[in-house]
């Protein structure tokens, strides 16, 4: 998985000059703040609740009238990070296509902890699934990753998260790009099988 986020960040520096793997972002959120999301990963991993990012993110940023309210200091760390991507800063965490319910809940946690901090810069964040198993949307049935997060707000699927990133037919040139070096790859085993026999 360690490639990924490298060949995203080659992607994306094509059309972004502030482009970054391993980001951190830290700053002050409010006690509540952070009290709000340590609730909303809580009860969405025992499923008391069902994922709902606009709903979530509408009660970590409830203001509440205490104005001395305690700060709290939090970092989070992008796998992908674009200052200047198109509709505001984007925050992308890059895990395989059915990760397990700690990595979901956790995802949650920094993704939800990101938009806090720059809510005013209208940020994104996204899970990202460099590729999808189960070839459309439609079809993804993992049901751990469906417990945690808001699969239409919250997860980019291989072609997606490729041209979300590189512009409209970067997933496209990404597999013709695959294809070309393993076939080359191919030729090269068969060839030097071919010279020992």
């Amino acid at each position: 998985m360690s490639l990924f986020p490298r060949l995203a960040k080659c992607i994306a520096s094509e059309h972004y000059q502030q482009v970054t793997v391993e980001h951190k972002i830290e700053g002050l959120l409010r006690k509540s703040a952070t009290d709000a999301i340590a609730i909303i990963v809580r009860e969405l991993r025992s499923a008391q609740r069902r994922p709902n990012h606009v709903a979530e993110l509408a009660e970590v940023l409830r203001v509440d009238d205490d104005s001395d309210q305690e700060m709290v200091k939090v970092r989070v760390i992008a796998d992908l990070f674009i200052g200047d991507f198109d509709t505001g800063p984007l925050f992308v965490e890059i895990k395989t296509s059915k990760p397990n319910l700690d990595i979901c809940a956790q995802t949650k946690q920094m993704l939800l902890t990101f938009l806090a901090l720059r809510a005013q810069d209208n940020p994104r964040a996204y899970l990202a699934f460099p590729y999808n198993p189960f070839s459309t949307r439609a079809n993804y049935i993992h049901g751990i990753t469906k417990k945690i997060m808001d699969m239409q707000d919250e997860i980019l699927m291989g072609e997606e998260f490729w041209d979300a990133i590189g512009g409209a037919g970067t997933f496209n040139q990404l597999l013709a790009v695959i294809e070309e070096v393993g076939s080359a790859l191919r030729q090269e085993r068969e060839a030097r099988g071919s010279g020992q026999a």
